[in-house]
């Protein structure tokens, strides 16, 4: 092919620029991870996989056991809790009765109340007691 000089810097030129997008292209590309297959499992041995398996039946039990602990703290603090209800209200109930004795005690000393001495009735003033006569006689 027969290029002129002026022609073969500008192919040139484009050819290079060509061979360099198509390099920016290439690299551009994501390459493909490699990873090699492993057997199923993870690749432990059997003993890994026994002292996994021992180390998570001991978490599980330990923490049913911290679960059985917490429940029965709670049952205990709720007996207490309640054992401490029935006292208070047993003191309670001890100082009202005591309360009451005493006031009744003084409003029994005192005779106030139902407690105070009954008056004897005197009869109406004003009439007369004794003669019964007959109404519109005159002597």
């Amino acid at each position: 092919m027969y290029v002129s000089q002026e022609h073969g810097t500008k192919v040139s030129v484009a050819r290079t620029e060509e061979e360099n997008a198509h390099k920016r292209k290439l690299n551009k590309q994501t390459t493909p991870i490699k990873i090699t297959p492993s057997p199923l499992g993870g690749g432990q041995s059997s003993e890994q996989d026994a002292k996994l398996r021992l180390q998570r039946e001991n978490e599980r039990k330990t923490r049913q056991k911290a679960l059985e602990v917490k429940k029965k703290r709670e049952e205990y603090r709720k007996k207490e809790k309640e054992r401490e209800d029935e006292e208070i209200t047993k003191k309670k109930a001890l100082a009202r009765e005591q309360l009451q004795s005493w006031w009744r005690g003084v409003m029994v000393r005192r005779q106030l109340g139902p407690y105070s001495k009954k008056k004897k009735k005197k009869g109406k003033k004003g009439k007369k007691s004794g003669k019964k006569g007959k109404k519109g006689k005159k002597k």
